[in-house]
């Protein structure tokens, strides 16, 4: 007796200690007096929730002067489910608003997606969470807000809810409703003095300066509106259930699954990061910061170079265990690739006077997930009649239970309902390694965009997607009429440091869903993080293994010999060496290996000159010490088609003016060549070319212009194609009109052969692709400048992979 006696009046001195607002003053059950007792409740709030009973409505009488409601739940989960901090749970709640009558204003469904955030408790080294039961074996997870707007017109009576659709790991779904009241001025005046001291410092704790300081205007403005605490009408335990949760008031430990990642470029063992470099290149500076503690010490990062040319490749690797978490490199103009096993963020600098931040700004998209429940449907509005082009991208969301995939199926509708089209959407299974999810959710990956194009007709109005799979969709439209517009080379790979400089034309456009809204709100939507692409190396060019066909346009034209600096990091074929030319020293003899690719045992070289001066002078060229050529050259620069001669090794002189430089092809050498190539002057007409494509595959033409004079030259290109409807997608679509502006990407200046002053710069290129959409047809192209320029026009295309060869060669001599 005199324990028990002893354990209550103790009891009864902590309570009394406790003060005013705390744990003395609530009425404890049993429960929480031993929770209380042995510190569990120390710096916790309650919070009054509720839960439905069975299928009964939760109906909160309103007082009808609100200006909003705000609706706080919280799910909850067995413990055993908060070991795991990535989980994530759905849950849906169905809502009403009604009159005082009774009869309906409003309802809708509200979907949530919620989690448990957990902390490091330092004084005692465990991990704890926010909020918590007194029910051991259950744990609420975080709370989730909905805000219901109400106007004066809704006067509304009741709030009805009701739990729709839960995650199966979810125990049951818990509420909090509060009401905003607005009090009239002249009750402002004495509210504030009928306020205890807990509740002036809950309202003022957003002021520096405290209760007792605050002027009484500033204690009018957080009076004039607050949210009351709404209770269930009913019976407890008959119509609705009761249940505290517990708020940790302060926590001084740290959260463990922050989402909140540092400024940067996040880098994982499934996304790798890109960095576009600035225009020039310079100095760069890397710096990174681990996103979660390293596994172990050997872990590294790769950093990769991509130039514009093959030959402009590099690849450094760094500790991720580097102390000072940086890399300082010299690099070109192109594209960063950072590969990292571990969760990192990057950032990049271009080292000059200000040391200039270049980390890209990720592009992001909001992509939706249809159902067949809740199909995605886009409005297409036409120009008139006209055919509008539509695209639509197909995302696949990876994991590594995906079995297969699931087709998403789509059916094209008039104004009517008329079904005019239906059919399946192409997907790739392909994991993206650049694409991610807004939020990262370990084990779930995107897969590469499957673009699916459509050429829709006037009188279709309507399209609409379905997917019993986790397919995530986006689409595009744009005019039919659009002139693609391209800068080059800016808008291959440069980073914008520029804001005015980052002004491009785009060359699609979102196209928002008509019921956008109730995909939100159903959480049937995913914000996805978009990156540019590295170029990908086609091997058969790295091995030499690739053809090329130049063309010639119609009708009258004419053309020169350029001779370039062999550049673009190709492999010499020998199918080449009639075109690649090697520089020979004047009145001096080398030696030098002649060779072509029939590896038959003659040939006839050609010899280029160059010079400041265009008098006559004269040429004799010994061949292992014997006479071999001799001729007058006049002019600056020429070709000069010398004897048939064996194949295989020679000593060579060249005797000539000592200004003259001398290049000759069919040399096997490992110093600089240059190409000799043909290219067509261009007038204010323009050219027409006749190109046959040959596959139903895209087919790329690549032109050089190599301009006499000027800094930039606006191109237009335009490929006659008369475009049908299309219903069904195709993989490809053409701009068969385009504009290039192109600025030359090297200042060195290239001698036009046969001329006695002619010069151009190094040239620009740019490229014109004949996608899918375009059958194999021949096709006319029409090439011509905006503004008058004096340049030349190479138009070509490689061929990757073996190509036939054929070789027609003429026999010497008497045969047996």
């Amino acid at each position: 007796m005199r324990t028990i006696g002893y354990l209550l009046v103790t009891t009864l001195l902590l309570l009394l200690a406790a003060g005013p607002g705390q744990w003395a003053w609530q009425g404890l059950d049993r429960q929480e007096l031993a929770a209380y007792l042995s510190g569990q409740l120390e710096g916790a709030k309650p919070s009054n929730t509720y839960l439905q009973q069975g299928e009964n409505w939760l109906e909160f009488q309103l007082s009808g002067n609100g200006s909003s409601l705000h609706i706080v739940s919280n799910a909850s989960v067995q413990r055993t489910q908060v070991a795991d901090n990535d989980m994530v749970w759905w849950y849906a709640f169905h809502y009403q608003l009604l009159d005082s009558g009774g009869k309906l204003l409003r309802e809708g469904e509200y979907h949530h997606r919620t989690h448990i955030t957990q902390y490091h408790e330092p004084r005692h080294g465990h991990m704890v969470t926010r909020t918590f039961l007194l029910d051991p074996q259950r744990v609420p997870t975080d709370g989730r807000r909905m805000v219901v707007p109400v106007t004066k017109a809704d006067r509304p009576g009741r709030l009805r809810l009701r739990v729709s659709h839960t995650d199966p790991a979810l125990l049951d779904v818990m509420f909090r409703v509060y009401e905003k009241e607005t009090f009239s001025e002249h009750k402002l005046d004495y509210r504030w003095q009928r306020l205890n001291e807990p509740g002036k410092q809950v309202l003022a704790r957003g002021s520096v300066y405290g209760p007792e300081h605050l002027r009484a205007t500033e204690q009018q403005n957080l009076l004039r509106a607050r949210w009351r605490p709404l209770g269930p009408a009913g019976i407890t335990g008959n119509d609705y259930l009761s249940r505290k949760v517990y708020v940790q008031q302060g926590i001084p430990g740290a959260a463990l699954d922050d989402a909140v990642l540092p400024y940067g470029l996040y880098v994982d063992s499934d996304t790798h990061g890109i960095i576009p470099l600035p225009q020039g290149g310079g100095r760069i500076q890397l710096q990174w910061t681990p996103a979660a503690a390293p596994a172990g010490t050997d872990e590294q990062i790769l950093v990769r170079w991509y130039g514009r040319n093959l030959d402009q490749r590099s690849e450094t690797s760094v500790p991720l265990a580097d102390p000072q978490g940086r890399l300082e490199a010299e690099y070109g103009e192109g594209l960063l690739e950072i590969v990292s096993g571990h969760p990192v963020v990057v950032r990049a600098f271009l080292n000059d006077n200000e040391a200039t931040e270049i980390t890209p700004e990720a592009t992001r998209l909001r992509a939706y997930l249809p159902a067949d429940s809740l199909p995605l449907v886009y409005q297409i509005d036409h120009v008139g009649n006209q055919i509008t082009p539509l695209r639509v991208d197909v995302r696949t969301l990876l994991t590594a239970d995906d079995s297969a995939q699931q087709p998403v199926h789509f059916e094209i509708l008039d104004a009517t309902g008329k079904r005019l089209a239906a059919g399946v959407l192409h997907q790739d299974a392909t994991p993206s390694r650049y694409d991610r999810l807004l939020t990262v959710e370990p084990g779930t990956r995107l897969s590469e965009p499957a673009r699916n194009y459509f050429n829709l007709p006037g009188d279709a109005t309507e399209l609409r997607i379905y997917s019993m799979g986790s397919s995530l969709v986006s689409a595009y439209t744009r005019p039919a009429d659009l002139v693609r517009e391209v800068r080059y080379p800016e808008d291959l790979v440069y980073a914008q440091l520029d804001e005015r400089d980052a002004q491009r034309q785009s060359a699609w456009f979102v196209l928002q869903p008509s019921n956008g809204q109730e995909l939100l709100v159903s959480l049937r939507t995913q914000q996805l993080l978009l990156q540019n692409r590295p170029p990908v190396d086609d091997p058969r060019l790295l091995a030499g293994q690739y053809g090329w066909e130049d063309y010639q346009p119609d009708g009258q034209w004419t053309g020169r010999h350029l001779l370039l600096p062999r550049t673009g990091g190709l492999p010499l074929r020998d199918l080449s060496r009639g075109v690649v030319y090697a520089e020979l020293p004047a009145n001096r003899e080398i030696t030098a290996v002649l060779r072509d690719f029939t590896g038959h045992r003659e040939l006839r070289p050609t010899l280029i000159f160059q010079r400041e001066q265009g008098q006559p002078a004269e040429l004799k060229i010994q061949l292992d010490g014997s006479p071999w050529y001799e001729t007058q050259i006049i002019g600056r620069s020429g070709q000069l088609p010398l004897p048939v001669t064996p194949a295989g090794k020679h000593e060579i002189r060249i005797q000539g003016p000592d200004a003259a430089r001398w290049y000759m092809n069919y040399l096997d050498t490992q110093g600089p060549t240059y190409v000799r190539r043909l290219a067509v002057k261009v007038g204010p007409d323009g050219l027409e070319f006749r190109y046959r494509k040959q596959t139903a595959a895209a087919e790329v033409l690549t032109g050089q212009l190599y301009q006499m004079q000027g800094e930039r030259i606006r191109l237009h290109v335009e490929i006659e194609h008369e475009r049908g409807p299309q219903l069904q997608p195709l993989a490809g679509s053409t701009f068969v009109k385009r504009i290039y502006d192109l600025r030359t990407a090297d200042a060195t200046r290239v001698t036009v052969l046969n001329t006695d002053s002619g010069t151009v710069d190094g040239g620009r290129r740019f490229f014109v692709p004949l996608g899918t959409d375009l059958p194999p047809d021949n096709y006319r192209i029409r090439i011509w400048p905006e503004q008058d320029a004096a340049a030349y026009l190479a138009l070509y295309r490689l061929l990757p992979g073996q190509q036939m060869v054929r070789a027609f060669l003429r026999e010497h001599g008497n045969v047996d």
